[in-house]
């Protein structure tokens, strides 16, 4: 039971097989380059950005067809940005999925607008949530994990575009560019091993279990704590790799953000300039000054990247404001920081995923073994009207998980 209340507290399996930063490469190289001023690193961050899509342009340039979901973030923004460097507008197709109302589906558009490409919508409440197309994503994804929202990314990403499409990500470019970076860093590995098991916890606060899930990570560190910090190398080479980088697609998917010397470039750059990206964002509006200083973005609270921190700061107590008045109109309104819709409204008033959740937890509750959480008193709370959508769905993720790999059991013997 240990080991499960630990994954559980996660939300994924920290001991997953891709654990480790094999695929984060160039700290011996940049380590023990010392950086010289702002201004001289923001044009070199450039070279080295440009010459990473090159090289991931180079692994895919015969396709025909090349895929961007975008959000209304930045990472998604600059990978389309460096991939009209290389291929024909005509080829690509953008992506942006949610519900109306939401940033991260509004702005989507609007940056492929600008761009002159090819883009589709896809609202969430369009998406096939039956057990059938969640155990599919289950299956295809391998591994235990939000399987909730990774349903939405195979319907309208993964299974909306033919074989041979290539896919573009902005993988790891977030946390490389410093949007996890504490304030106070942890010194030793033990120190970062607690850090990591209080703010990788994905399950709501009365069902964690930190000794449990302090117990599934590592001993010792991946690297020396020269070559890169504790707190960045147990979020890079854990909670990256079995929690955001597993896709429910075989298909190639591309992160430009790992390829060539960008990795070990961002990474040497000092901590205090990469904090909540500052030096990113700056590089950004140098390099494509039309996408990332005019168009509005989730990482300035709606607004362009270009305005003032105190406009920033404003507009997100107006929004939060206006959130409020009109949430009181109409509860079921979304806020327009949500990534996709209101999950806690939707497992309570959907009655197709009110229908699967109550069928999962009972499902759950059949199985021989013990669970530190009674799912079916989790289920009832919330239809009650507490918010446990993240509990709800961990168990849920957690049972299709398991019907998942006892399928691959039968299809492997």
């Amino acid at each position: 039971m240990n080991e499960v209340a630990g994954q559980l507290h996660f939300g994924f399996d920290p001991k997953c097989d891709q654990i480790g930063l094999e695929c984060i490469g160039g700290f011996e190289k940049w380590a023990n380059k010392r950086p010289q001023d702002r201004e001289y690193e923001l044009g070199q961050a450039i070279n080295v950005l440009e010459d990473a899509f090159e090289k991931a342009w180079n692994e895919v340039h015969e396709s025909d067809r090349h895929v961007v979901p975008l959000s209304g973030g930045l990472d998604s923004r600059a990978v389309l940005a460096g991939l009209l460097d290389y291929a024909d507008p005509d080829t690509i197709q953008t992506v942006t999925f949610g519900m109306p109302g939401c940033w991260d589906f509004e702005f989507g558009r609007r940056v492929a607008d600008a761009c002159g490409v090819n883009h589709v919508s896809v609202k969430v409440t369009d998406i096939d949530w039956s057990i059938d197309a969640l155990e599919k994503t289950a299956y295809r994804t391998g591994i235990f994990g939000q399987l909730f929202s990774l349903n939405i990314h195979r319907q309208s990403v993964y299974d909306r575009f033919p074989d041979g499409t290539v896919y573009w990500d902005g993988y790891m470019g977030d946390p490389l560019a410093g949007s996890h970076l504490p304030d106070n860093p942890p010194e030793d590995w033990d120190k970062a091993r607690e850090w990591f098991t209080e703010m990788s916890a994905e399950i709501d606060p009365e069902f964690r279990n930190s000794s449990a899930a302090l117990s599934l990570l590592p001993e010792e560190p991946f690297l020396s704590r020269s070559l890169l910090p504790y707190d960045e190398q147990i979020d890079y080479g854990i909670r990256q790799q079995c929690f955001i980088r597993p896709k429910p697609t075989d298909s190639h998917v591309v992160c430009p953000f790992l390829k060539g010397d960008w990795p070990g470039f961002i990474l040497h750059l000092p901590r205090d300039w990469r904090q909540e990206r500052r030096f990113f964002n700056s590089m950004v509006q140098i390099w494509k000054p039309e996408l990332f200083k005019e168009i509005p973005t989730t990482a300035a609270n709606g607004l362009p990247l270009s305005v003032s921190e105190w406009r920033k700061e404003l507009r997100r107590y107006t929004v939060f404001a206006g959130h409020r008045v009109r949430k009181m109109a109409n509860p079921d309104t979304v806020h327009p920081h949500r990534t996709t819709w209101d999950w806690n409204n939707a497992f309570r008033k959907a009655k197709y995923l009110r229908g699967v959740a109550k069928d999962l937890m009972e499902a759950l509750i059949k199985r021989d073994e013990p669970l530190p959480i009674d799912p079916m008193e989790v289920y009832k709370r919330h239809q009650s009207g507490e918010d446990l959508y993240s509990t709800l769905q961990i168990l849920g993720s957690y049972e299709l998980h398991q019907r998942a790999e006892e399928k691959r059991r039968t299809v492997n013997q």
